[in-house]
This record gives C-alpha cells, sequence and structure tokens, in this order.
C-alpha cells in the first residue's frame, strides 16, 4: 500500500495542531473568565424586597448572573434561620455549576440593614469558584416550592411560629437519589418531597 503524499500529511498535521491550539486557547479564556470572577464578589442590592420563596430567589439569581458567567444547573437550595410560616425568607443561598461544569456558581441573598440595624429589603451577592462542582447531579426544576413546603407542614400540625431556635430549609442533588426538602425546626429535621406532583 502507498504511503499518503506529504502534503496530505502535513494538512492532516496542520488541522490536529489548529484544533489543539483552539482547545488550548478556549481553555485559557474560560480560566481567565472564571478568575476574574472568582476576584471579586458583585453585590446588588434589592432594597424595599420581601422576603421571598425559593422559586423566587433562584428566578431573581438567574436574571441577575451576566450572561458571560453562564451559570446552568442548580446543585443546592439552603434558607436562612429566618424562614417564616408562609416558606420565605431573607436569606437563601444557591449553588449552581458554572462555565459548562467546570466552575460553582454562588448566589447568596442576605438581609440589607439600614443604620439603625432594621432590615429595609435584602441584598444579594454573586461569585464564582473554580472548583467543579462535587457532582453531575442538578435539581430538577419547577420544583415544589418553600411556601407550599410550609402550607402542608402546617395542615400537618407543625407551627413554625413556635420554633425558639431555628426554621430552615434546604436541599442538594445527589447521584441516583430523588432530592427532598430537609425542613429543619427547632433542630428536629423532616423531610418532603422536591419535585412537584402531577396532579
Amino acid at each position: 500500500m502507498a504511503a499518503p503524499p506529504t502534503n496530505v500529511l502535513v494538512l492532516m498535521f496542520a488541522s490536529v495542531g489548529t484544533v489543539l491550539i483552539l482547545g488550548v486557547v478556549a481553555h485559557i479564556r474560560r480560566r481567565r473568565l472564571i478568575r476574574s470572577f472568582q476576584s471579586k464578589t458583585t453585590r446588588i442590592p434589592l432594597s424595599g424586597r420581601d422576603p421571598m420563596s425559593a422559586a423566587e430567589a433562584v428566578t431573581l439569581a438567574r436574571q441577575a448572573w451576566p450572561r458571560r458567567a453562564r451559570v446552568g444547573g442548580l446543585l443546592s437550595v439552603s434558607s436562612g434561620e429566618d424562614l417564616d410560616a408562609s416558606g420565605r425568607s431573607y436569606s437563601w443561598k444557591l449553588v449552581f455549576a458554572a462555565h459548562d461544569g467546570t466552575a460553582t456558581g454562588v448566589a447568596e441573598f442576605r438581609p440589607d440593614l439600614d443604620t439603625r440595624g432594621d432590615v429595609r429589603g435584602a441584598r444579594l451577592e454573586l461569585s464564582i469558584a473554580a472548583l467543579p462542582p462535587a457532582t453531575e447531579a442538578v435539581l430538577p426544576e419547577p420544583f415544589r416550592d418553600s411556601w407550599k413546603v410550609m402550607r402542608d407542614a402546617t395542615r400537618k400540625g407543625v407551627d413554625p411560629t413556635a420554633a425558639t431556635s431555628r426554621v430552615s430549609l434546604s436541599v442538594r442533588a445527589e447521584p441516583g437519589r430523588d432530592p427532598r426538602w430537609k425542613l429543619e425546626l427547632d433542630r428536629k429535621i423532616a423531610t418532603t418531597r422536591f419535585t412537584p406532583t402531577t396532579a
């Protein structure tokens, strides 16, 4: 069998070299972009904002992320200890997969206080960590919102207003497992479904 012409081999090696170079350049650009977000935390005031449900927080966070940050699937959701009986809170921590799974994006809502220490709204802090998510599993969306979880818990006799220490709600994606909300009330933990019913 005759060997391929020299010019064909040259073209083949040139094509492979071009693909490798483009891949390296794309990787460098992606790392620089991640570092640019990682080096600073973007703070967004939400003056006058009322406490929000989990789904409202996720929607606000997705809208606030710069497009070039490219956040993807939702990995975990956790409320602050100020979760009220309606399933709303000023404090939420949301973790997203970012940059095609090569980084992790974090959105944190916190109460925004005035000079007297009174809550005047919320503020949102966005940051990127140059670490891939610990799992490829993501939470399904849409999901059963926090206000529905608290409504159903109240119907079953749970009284969040009687709590003396901590009321919080959280969930995280785990491979091979259906996600479940974890409701912690006075350090007692109950779990309930995360995905909505089909009815």
